[in-house]
């Protein structure tokens, strides 16, 4: 797992350091073009891959087959319904589908469906978490985040029905230092990398 955290958390290093090289002067803190998100999201830095599950990454497969998916699911689901339990008690009903001005909810099948996933829609560089890690005695060189947004796509009476919803998933992984605990190696990693690797199975 450690192995993992730190490759991927290189390989986001790598995008930041492809779109410094280009940007030159100043420092890359977040990825949000479609092009370089797409290719990570296909190289097998899917939703999917944070739970080990290759091949299909529609939510249903997710929770069919990744315990830890499941576990966050349910835990989700059991937020949602305290949460749509109190607003009753308070006298605001909550729904998953109205036409109406009133309280909406989240529709937890979208969690488990096969016409669902997450889509990576950001990598966020966060090198200022070090003083964080710091602080707890943890060596650390900042946090690489990668952002999953849910979306969906169907077909209906012939028709393709595709949209995104509010609701994230924040993936935070720990950049490691180098081996004498400092940064500058994979500050030089950075600087140097251009092409996008491919994580170890």
């Amino acid at each position: 797992m450690m192995r993992l955290v730190i490759l991927v958390a290189v390989a986001a290093v790598t995008v930041f350091g492809a779109q410094a090289a280009r940007a030159a002067s100043r420092p890359v803190t977040i990825v949000d073009d479609p092009q370089v998100l797409a290719k990570l999201d296909a190289k097998g830095f899917g939703f999917a891959g944070i739970f080990g599950v290759g091949g299909k990454d529609d939510l249903k497969t997710l929770y069919d087959t990744a315990p830890a998916y499941r576990a966050i699911v349910e835990t989700v689901a059991a937020d949602v319904a305290a949460l749509r339990a109190d607003m009753k008690a308070g006298g605001r009903p909550l729904y998953e589908a109205t036409d109406g001005n009133i309280g909406r909810i989240i529709d937890m099948r979208w969690l488990k469906t096969s016409a669902a996933r997450f889509r990576l829609v950001g990598v966020v560089n966060r090198p200022d978490r070090r003083d964080f890690a710091e602080l707890g005695d943890e060596a650390s060189c900042g946090e690489v985040r990668f952002i999953y947004r849910l979306a969906y796509s169907f077909r209906k009476n012939s028709k393709v029905l595709a949209s995104r919803l509010p609701f994230n998933f924040n993936a935070v992984y720990r950049v490691a230092p180098d081996a004498d605990g400092g940064c500058a190696g994979a500050a030089g990693r950075c600087r140097r990398s251009t092409r996008l690797p491919m994580p170890a199975g």
